[in-house]
């Protein structure tokens, strides 16, 4: 079928840098793309490129205004939303898009479309605990409901927060395709990473305070942080705070930063044991990656990990803010290699048998609108 003719799938997202958001929908993408073409609308001023997402993604900016902590933003975000909402009907006319998935539901502008006139199909996913945006949540989820033609989930957990009805689907993010390396001689070296963007409360302050619980006992054990700050003054100032702590503590030499990178499968090739302290996350890409590459995940139950890791199976599950119980963990898979090992090929079969590409495939086609494909004559 000639590229033209595919049905053009528009997703409204509002990341400024690359997020596990983005990256659920470059796997998305490249699961569809034999049959659909992706137009990838992301904010002005993201620091997002064409490079960050698959070819067969078409990638757009425009104008979409956020609701901040300020008299200023209060008085503006309404006709600014109403502006946007506008400019975004005329792109998805003009692109003739016949379906738009809204990634999120304080994306207001993408369900204003409707009562502006617009007659495609739009399917609102909810990636975030709409609790913790209080009455304005509560509103835009509303919104949501009133304009979308289906409420999608990306966790149970996320689900059972929505309340209301009719209840949100579950529809959970495939997991990526992988090769893992089998040329690794021996056990992966006492290496634990972090893979995150550097954001207050994502927990990155809890592994250092917990590696330096366990760095005298495994003086060749090693803390990676790989992650960004996105551009926001407040991560760049978050992560000189991680630096200070790592430096004022134990096992201070053990303890490395880096920069954000698309690599992470040879950063994950490379690790006795994957962190994620965050302190709540709607579902946990990093989790099921890690899983996926065959790495033990050591995770808070803060939401979505709970659904990801099996507790004593794939890895561990602590509660959050939990120094002691972190360091417990790590000091187990630092201590037994083969353990490490066991609980990874556990979670790479999971991984495979709970978040198959093909089940997901067989999910989203009907949501977004697509036809089921034609079985052969006999």
């Amino acid at each position: 079928m000639p590229n033209a003719h595919k049905p053009l799938i528009a997703v409204l997202d509002g990341s400024i840098a690359v997020t596990g958001a983005l990256k659920a929908v470059a796997v998305g993408a490249n699961l569809l793309a034999g049959e659909t073409r992706t137009l990838l609308i992301l904010p002005e001023g993201s620091l997002v490129s064409p490079s960050d997402v698959p070819a067969c993604v078409d990638l757009v900016f425009a104008p979409l205004p956020m609701l901040r902590r300020s008299v200023a933003s209060l008085l503006t975000y309404l006709p600014a939303t109403l502006r946007s909402a506008l400019h975004l009907k005329r792109l998805l006319k003009e692109r003739q898009v016949k379906t738009l998935q809204v990634n999120d539901f304080y994306l207001l502008p993408g369900f204003l479309v409707r009562p502006l006139g617009w007659k495609g199909r739009i399917v609102a996913m909810l990636r975030i605990d709409t609790r913790r945006f209080g009455l304005a949540g509560r509103l835009w989820l509303n919104v949501a409901r009133r304009w979308s033609d289906r409420l999608c989930a990306v966790s149970r957990f996320i689900a059972d927060t929505v309340g209301g009805a009719p209840s949100p689907m579950v529809l959970l993010n495939p997991v990526e395709n992988v090769s893992r390396r089998t040329d690794i001689d021996g056990p992966r070296p006492p290496r634990l990473v972090f893979i995150s963007n550097y954001i207050r409360g994502k927990g990155q302050d809890t592994a250092i305070r917990a590696f330096q619980r366990a760095a005298a006992d495994f003086p060749d054990a090693e803390l990676h942080f790989h992650g960004g700050d996105m551009g926001l003054a407040k991560n760049v100032t978050y992560r000189r705070e991680l630096e200070a702590l790592a430096a004022s503590g134990a096992g201070a030499q053990q303890i490395r930063f880096h920069d954000f990178t698309t690599d992470t499968a040879a950063i994950l090739d490379g690790a006795r044991a994957a962190l994620v302290l965050s302190h709540s996350e709607s579902f946990s890409l990093t989790c099921q990656e890690a899983s996926a590459h065959g790495v033990p995940v050591i995770a808070t139950r803060c939401g979505g990990p709970a659904e990801i890791v099996e507790d004593g199976v794939t890895g561990f599950l602590i509660a959050v803010e939990d120094d002691e119980a972190a360091a417990d963990r790590m000091r187990r898979l630092l201590r037994d290699p083969e353990l490490a090992e066991a609980m990874g090929q556990r979670g790479a079969a999971l991984m495979q048998e709970r978040f198959s590409p093909e089940r997901w495939v067989r999910e989203v086609r009907p949501l977004l609108g697509l036809p089921d494909p034609v079985s052969p004559a006999l």
